[in-house]
């Protein structure tokens, strides 16, 4: 054997490592996959959550218009990230099968089926053939309950697409360590840019390239590292990309809220609660929220055990390599989300342990190996299979139950308040689940539990606004708008909906000024181009209506009401040509709108055309729009 390939200094016992055929070992491989689609095919009958969901999917106009003119825009942020090739992935699932939520928890199922794959056969190279590790560290990684997450998520898509480029790039360059090929080493860089334009924590992927180096035996010279330059310059390239995107959408936090000394704690109970969760998962939710009233005793007994951890792997991976890597693997892939750097209000989350539990994987069950090994002769033995037995049929009942948390947001919000009863915000999303469903009381409820737990939860007075307004409490919805602008000025969406209640008092004026506040905030908001065009229509300004139309439906070119009000503005201006294109193209994008054909008869009734306008204000009348009688006789004399 070369020097410096895969078997050098390997410093591994073989513990138990049945030799078996590589028949044998895809069956093994597709038990695992059978295992893992039962366990995760409550998520087909799940629907979108109100948690980034509709960022990414359902309120998304980016992914509803995928073309090569728009497709540098797959790169704009979006939820705060960085990832277009996962927002193409999303556009690809609206294009052929718009809203059904379906096919986008089975393309999540599918990714994560073809992630477990690699992990078996990269863990396979990992563990020298070792059959035992690879197959039980496998059968973690994919029904592992803290992966429910990354699989039942539709919004977290990016986590199991760049872990597909990820792992298919850790494999292949093990086989260019084997063949020394140039082509295969540029096969490996095409899939870390993949991997990091699909999520951006994929730029620690050169750091372990550097982790198997060492494994493998491979010295450390300057052409070794030279390889890895490219790797490292998209690496910073993205990472500045990334933190620029997150600090636009403010999802980084200010230093000043926690200290330097608070940070290593939070970073330190995060890397050992991934690893008593990997044996133990418990108190599972899609919510951690940072504990209140300051850091608990067991934040410092974690940075305790933290330095405890480092010096025992550093001390015994000097002769064991494996227990070094395996280390090395878990903590270069959590390092970028051990919250050091606050993104987000969660101090943890479950989706942040997709790829570092392999490393720990490798570990654990290379530990139960040599224990059997040790406990052959012994009937011992038998209590340790056992054991193992239990953790494995407990792992996939509770992800079974975990996948369907995810069915919507009721169940969502509903299981985080089961475990942390006083998160504000889970009210908050609690109640807009309510409000979207038409169910004001439950909502208002849910809003005001918010507002009590939190009185500066400002998204939770501007949804309760937001219900009044529904409701038609016009003076209850602009109290809280008030107070949602008091505590946040730079909110757009809430300008957007106070000129609204301006608007259905015909307080053009206020209105108007409200949604030019939005605008100047967020150019983007559509809902405020959209509101501010029905303000000026109804003050007379059609020009100006026109305007704010075209500006709506240059972010939203298929939004029927809109080309409905645009088609008004184009009558008023006796552009009856361009009404009359509105009017077809939004009767077509929604032909059960009764209101719609009104507007087109009236349109035809200017232009001289009778027969259809006739036609068109009947059709009306049956889709129950009141239509005037001296209107109706008019058109029939």
């Amino acid at each position: 054997m070369q020097k410096g390939r895969p078997g050098k200094n390997r410093n591994i016992k073989p513990g138990v490592k049945a030799e078996i055929t590589v028949k044998q070992q895809w069956a093994l491989l597709l038990i695992i996959l059978a295992i893992t689609f039962i366990v995760f095919s409550p998520a087909l009958k799940d629907g979108f959550t109100n948690w980034d969901d509709n960022l990414y999917v359902t309120d998304n106009t980016l992914i509803k218009s995928i073309s090569f003119d728009n497709l540098r825009k797959f790169g704009d942020n979006v939820a705060g990230n960085f990832h277009p090739l996962t927002m193409i992935s999303l556009a690809l699932n609206y294009y052929f099968h718009k809203l059904d939520p379906f096919y986008y928890h089975l393309t999540n199922i599918l990714f994560h089926l073809l992630n477990t794959v690699l992990v078996f056969f990269l863990v396979k190279k990992i563990s020298r053939k070792n059959i035992f590790i690879t197959f039980f560290t496998t059968l973690f990684f994919a029904i592992h309950p803290m992966h429910v997450e990354s699989v039942a998520w539709v919004s977290e898509r990016k986590d199991v697409l760049y872990s597909f480029f990820f792992l298919a790039g850790l494999l292949l360059y093990y086989l260019y360590i084997e063949k020394r090929k140039g082509l295969l080493l540029l096969a490996v860089f095409l899939l870390f840019v993949l991997s990091d334009l699909s999520k951006s924590a994929a730029v620690v992927f050169p750091v372990l390239l550097l982790l198997i180096d060492y494994y493998e035996g491979r010295k450390l010279n300057t052409k070794v590292l030279l390889e890895k330059l490219p790797f490292l310059l998209i690496a910073v390239w993205i990472g500045i990309i990334a933190i620029h995107t997150q600090s636009q959408s403010n999802a980084i936090g200010d230093f000043k809220y926690y200290s330097l000394l608070e940070r290593i704690r939070i970073a330190a109970y995060g890397l050992i609660t991934y690893i008593i969760k990997f044996v133990v998962p418990f108190r599972l939710s899609s919510f951690h929220p940072y504990p209140k009233g300051g850091f608990p005793a067991y934040y410092n007994l974690s940075l305790i055990a933290v330095l405890a951890l480092i010096v025992y792997f550093i001390y015994k991976g000097r002769k064991q390599k494996w227990l070094l890597f395996g280390f090395g693997f878990y903590l270069i892939t959590v390092a970028l989300v051990l919250q050091f750097l606050t993104v987000g209000n969660a101090v943890i989350a479950e989706r942040y342990t997709y790829l570092p539990y392999i490393g720990l994987g490798v570990i654990y069950f290379e530990f139960c190996s040599r224990i059997l090994h040790k406990l052959a002769s012994s009937n011992t033995k038998y209590l340790v299979w056992a054991l193992l037995s239990i953790q494995i049929i407990s792992f996939v009942g509770v992800s079974y139950a975990r996948t369907r948390v995810w069915k919507n947001s009721e169940t969502l919000w509903t299981d985080v308040l089961k475990k942390y009863p006083d998160t504000s915000g889970a009210y908050t999303n609690r109640g807009h689940y309510y409000r979207t469903n038409h169910d004001y009381q439950k909502a208002i409820e849910n809003y005001n539990k918010a507002i009590e737990l939190d009185k500066h939860n400002y998204l939770a007075f501007h949804n309760r606004g937001k219900a009044y307004f529904d409701l038609g409490k016009y003076d209850e919805a602009l109290n809280d708008m008030n107070e949602a602008i008091r505590l946040k000025p730079d909110f757009a969406e809430t300008y957007s909906n106070r000129g609204s209640i301006f608007a259905i008092r015909k307080d053009y004026t206020a209105a108007i000024k409200d949604f030019d506040k939005a605008i100047q905030l967020d150019p983007k908001n559509a809902n405020a181009y959209a509101n501010r065009s029905l303000a000026y229509f109804y003050s007379g300004k059609n020009e100006k209506a026109l305007e704010d139309a075209d500006a709506f439906l240059r972010i939203n070119p298929n939004d029927p009401d809109m080309l409905n009000v645009r088609g008004l503005c184009y009558n008023k201006l006796d552009k009856n040509q361009e009404a009359l294109a509105d009017f077809n193209r939004s009767i077509m994008l929604n032909p059960k709108q009764g209101v719609f054909y009104q507007n087109r008869s009236f349109l035809y009734s200017k232009m001289g055309d009778k027969q259809n306008a006739l036609k068109d204000i009947l059709h009306a009348q049956q889709l129950g729009v009141k239509v005037d009688d001296n209107y109706l006789s008019g058109l029939r004399n």
